[in-house]
């Protein structure tokens, strides 16, 4: 694959504050990359050091093989062939929706530039509402209309900033498709800045999780949650149940697989609840049930901790009654 973006080491400070500690990642054509993370934690800052809004104090970022930044030296972003979505969609109010997506496309005559502006109102499932003004239009049609701009000049990167944070959340992974669909027919790369691992589920292709200016872990969004590598990755990507191998019966050390740990973790759908029996091995109390829906989240008690758990068979059980837990030990999380 071709690689469009090469961040290697990066560092950046401001006097004796470091906000990023040698982050690296690379980005091919085509690929969507997610920044996640919480609030402080350096995304939204590498998006400004690859757009070239903010120079890096050591390491170097390249794009299309050509080193645009590094030791505080850096290209200027209008030079670095880059389209820009912003949270808040920065559309010229006065302006239609043509005018708004053909702002940027200097140096192309008047059929080329008609000839760009049909196949971009295509794309965006926009046709038909040239004419009109950002007010008149939805949110997500302002933002299929800010997209069509950032991508009017053919650009080799795609930079998001919380790109759905004003959506409704109705409407909001039905345009998190269109978007993808969108970016993928253009064959074009694109980073993204979330603190939401849903969008990052839904939008990316792999995600950076970010902390403390680090990049725990690189990997596609579910192998970040099936097989996270810290206890911070583990967390933020999803709850998590733990258990003190001390207290579990021995023969299952063995089936966890689990030498020079002392503790063992499940996501809540990999519990499983049944009946209680005399031959229970792991025993829990049930606190609380509540229905969500397409499944119940029921609280149980095992060993003075709580744990979560998710269930379709949620009408077998209520609280304070005593259960046995089941865990899938091919599912098991262990940390190093």
């Amino acid at each position: 694959m071709t690689s469009i973006v090469s961040v290697k080491n990066i560092h950046l400070h401001y006097g004796q504050q470091k906000v990023l500690s040698g982050v690296d990642f690379t980005l091919n054509k085509g690929e969507i990359l997610c920044l996640l993370g919480p609030s402080g934690c350096g995304k939204t800052t590498i998006l400004k050091s690859v757009a070239g809004l903010l120079p890096i104090s050591a390491g170097t970022i390249e794009i299309n093989n050509k080193v645009v930044s590094r030791d505080n030296e850096m290209i200027p972003a209008e030079k670095r062939n880059l389209g820009m979505l912003f949270q808040d969609y920065a559309l010229f109010p006065h302006l239609t929706v043509t005018d708004n997506i053909t702002y940027g496309l200097r140096g192309l005559n008047k059929n080329e530039k008609q000839q760009r502006l049909t196949e971009l109102l295509t794309l965006v499932h926009l046709d038909g509402n040239q004419h009109k003004y950002p007010h008149q239009l939805s949110g997500g049609q302002q933002q299929r209309v800010a997209l069509a701009r950032a991508l009017a000049y053919k650009p080799d990167l795609l930079l998001l900033d919380e790109p759905f944070s004003n959506i409704d959340t109705k409407v909001k992974f039905e345009l998190i498709d269109q978007v993808r669909d969108i970016i993928k027919q253009e064959n074009v790369a694109a980073i993204f800045v979330s603190h939401s691992k849903e969008e990052a589920y839904a939008f990316a292709d792999k995600v950076a999780l970010l902390n403390q200016g680090k990049v725990e872990q690189l990997d596609a969004p579910d192998v970040l949650y099936k097989q996270p590598k810290s206890l911070f990755v583990a967390n933020f990507m999803g709850a998590l149940n733990s258990f003190k191998l001390a207290t579990l019966p021995d023969y299952l050390h063995a089936k966890f697989n689990c030498e020079a740990h002392d503790m063992v973790s499940f996501r809540p759908e990999h519990i499983k609840l049944s009946p209680m029996t005399e031959s229970a091995v792991i025993k829990a109390q049930i606190l609380k049930k509540r229905f969500v829906g397409s499944h119940y989240q029921i609280t149980v008690k095992h060993n003075d901790t709580a744990l979560l758990v998710l269930t379709d068979k949620g009408e077998h059980y209520e609280p304070l009654q005593w259960v046995n837990i089941n865990l899938q030990s091919e599912k098991a999380i262990l940390f190093n």
